[in-house]
């Protein structure tokens, strides 16, 4: 089971997500201190350095998951977030605000960057968000596949494969939408969100199927 739809099956966990990357973490200080160590000094393999990061992302996914919401974005979580991941990034903003890369970051970077980013995945999230929602009957829309493939300017194979890529990960609709959000109201959120999201795609130029004329 993919580790983001382990730590997510039930309630999203801070605690245990944390957990999880400290170990990532205590990895990652082992492998710098034994490259940096070597003969000629070597770099952090790439999977061990990328593989804290996965893990860092998904402390803040649990603590973000509206169910650790319960009242509302503007009340208290039902689990704070852990000191640590916010020092690592406080210190990483003020190597960015310099002008420099912090050395985990360039790391992951010097081997090659995903060819999808986290905001067009956010993006493509709201896609199989309305598709999904759609199949299970809280959209009222027929051919929910070919509608996000219209907005997102790609052939419905595309939003395919999103749906396929998603999935594994253990992404639902409900993953997408804030507790607070009524039942009522939730058809026309997700709706809105991918059409803007659609918009957004479109002026990136990340056409992944370019739709045919």
């Amino acid at each position: 089971m993919p580790m983001r739809e382990r730590l997510m099956d039930e309630a999203p966990s801070v605690a245990r997500a944390f957990d999880v990357f400290e170990r990532a973490r205590s990895a990652y200080v082992i492998a710098l201190a034994a490259c940096r160590d070597a003969e000629p000094p070597r770099v952090v393999p790439a999977e061990v350095i990328r593989h804290l990061f996965q893990c860092g992302a998904l402390v803040f996914a649990c603590y973000c998951h509206p169910s650790n919401w319960p009242e509302g974005p503007l009340a208290a979580p039902a689990q704070p977030l852990p000191p640590m991941p916010a020092r690592i990034c406080a210190a990483f903003a003020s190597y960015i605000a310099a002008g420099t890369l912090p050395g985990p970051i360039s790391d992951a970077l010097r081997r090659g960057a995903p060819k999808t980013g986290p905001e067009e995945l956010r993006d493509e999230g709201w896609a199989v968000a309305y598709a999904l929602a759609a199949v299970e009957g809280v959209i009222v829309d027929g051919k929910p596949t070919a509608t996000v493939a219209e907005e997102f300017g790609v052939e419905p194979r595309t939003v395919r494969r999103w749906k396929v890529r998603l999935a594994a990960a253990g992404v639902s609709w409900t993953d997408m939408v804030p507790a607070a959000v009524p039942a009522a109201d939730q058809a026309q959120f997700i709706a809105d969100r991918m059409r803007a999201a659609g918009q957004r795609y479109l002026k990136q130029g990340r056409l992944a199927t370019p739709r045919r004329q």
